[in-house]
């Protein structure tokens, strides 16, 4: 195959950054046996360092591969920062505003904290605050036009949509609404947008190529819903999705490799008042699959991705009483280690998987695994941005299993390569980049 032709469909995937890189010679890969006692023993699930206080109804973003978690129940103004590369938390400047039921959103580095209320029964509110990782400074913004507790706030193209959520303090179930705004960090403006067909709080909003999903949340007390819609900001036009498997409100949401993962939640009703359930949904088929639960049930908590794999922090095991003091447990899922998933009509699937190599972006040296549902031919190779192959990383008949692939580029300048595994018609592309 000519180098035009791979390019070609490279492009049908992915957008290609074209960075200044040079051919070098193949190195010899490092392949890891599959090791399913491994993966019996630390699952898709293991638990990590716990924060500083328990918390729930607080607001997680991501900056520089560090998590910072914001405000909550019981926990209010608190701003608590935690590395996953050595397991550590530490505290950081308070939010000016004390607050729960927020939201958040990251553009250019900076954090975002949306809406949220002082305190149970007290008025919603419109308040918009920065935070600077970088200087540990916070900055008043221009608050909504509308208060919300309890809204979905996503970033797509450097612009922050706050999305539905709960105008009503005192009269708590009251003013459930379903407008839109998005602000603009360059102008300090917020603008109206098409409304959410359905009115929701406790929701979540996530992004997949540009489009918002939002999903799940309630109406009323006792009514947790199912429902996903999709808003396209550049037509300004919602539509309906599949709906997910469980209803349920005062989940989290992450999404890794283009897959939507919903964790936890509950229903305010006593029973069964809090989930460990988890469903993934894939934007592309349009269909949901059931994955491995959590290991306690959780809602209101929140949910990160730091390399590839997502943060399920705090949280309460019931939706029942959000009155409950938070719990303090982290627990990590590694979508790559949970090979079987349940479709919607109940059959077990065990996947092809291609993951993103880690780290990345990298210096000299990465690791890419991969699953295999099933015996085969295997190839994994190495392109350049035009297309040209570096490496054959592998090239034989596997067994069924999980590979760890050590990809040596020191001999390679920095740039964006790329990987293609085959592996009967399972066929998949990742980028990776190369930084020295």
């Amino acid at each position: 195959m000519n180098g035009k032709k791979i390019l070609s469909n490279f492009m049908l995937m992915i957008s290609i950054t074209l960075l200044s890189i040079t051919n070098g010679e193949s190195k010899t890969p490092t392949i890891a046996d599959p090791d399913p006692e491994n993966l019996v023993q630390t699952g898709p699930w293991i638990q990590k360092a716990a924060m500083p206080i328990g918390r729930h109804s607080f607001a997680a973003s991501v900056v520089n591969d560090r998590i910072y978690a914001i405000g909550g129940r019981y926990t209010d103004d608190m701003l608590t920062e935690y590395d996953p590369a050595t397991d550590t938390w530490i505290t950081k400047s308070s939010m000016p505003t004390s607050r729960m039921i927020l939201a958040s959103g990251v553009v250019n580095g900076k954090i975002y904290a949306i809406g949220g209320l002082v305190e149970a029964f007290s008025p919603a509110l419109s308040t918009v605050e920065q935070y600077d990782p970088v200087t540990d400074n916070w900055t008043q913004k221009k608050n909504m036009s509308t208060s919300r507790l309890g809204p979905g706030v996503s970033v797509v193209d450097g612009k922050i949509y706050a999305i539905g959520g709960m105008t009503s303090g005192s009269d708590f179930w009251s003013g459930i609404h379903s407008t839109v705004e998005v602000y603009d960090p360059v102008t300090y403006s917020w603008s109206a947008k098409t409304d959410m067909p359905t009115p929701r709080v406790w929701f979540s909003t996530s992004v997949v190529d540009g489009k918002i999903y939002a999903i799940g949340g309630a109406l009323v007390t006792t009514a947790p819903l199912s429902t996903v819609e999709v808003y396209d900001p550049a037509t300004d036009i919602w539509i309906t999705k599949a709906p997910m498997p469980t209803a349920r409100m005062g989940h989290a949401a992450a999404v890794v490799n283009g897959i939507i993962y919903i964790i936890g939640g509950g229903t305010v009703s006593a029973f069964p008042g809090g989930f460990s359930t988890v469903e993934a949904y894939d934007p592309a088929t349009d269909t949901w699959t059931s994955k491995a639960d959590l290991p306690a049930k959780r809602a209101f908590l929140s949910a990160s991705v730091v390399g590839g794999k997502i943060y399920a922090i705090g949280g309460i095991p019931t939706a029942a009483d959000p009155h409950l003091h938070g719990v303090n447990t982290v627990y990590e899922y590694d979508p790559s280690k949970d090979l079987t998933s349940v479709s919607n009509n109940g059959l077990n699937i065990q996947r092809f998987y291609l993951n993103q190599n880690y780290p990345n972006p990298f210096n000299s040296t990465t690791t890419i695994q991969f699953n295999l549902s099933r015996s085969g031919f295997v190839t994994l190779k190495v392109f350049d941005c035009l297309g040209n192959e570096l490496q054959t990383l592998v090239n034989k008949n596997m067994n069924a299993g999980r590979y760890l692939v050590n990809f040596d580029a020191s001999s390679y300048a920095s740039g964006t390569y790329f990987y293609k595994l085959q592996a009967g018609e399972f066929e998949e592309t990742r980028k990776m980049l190369l930084m020295r």
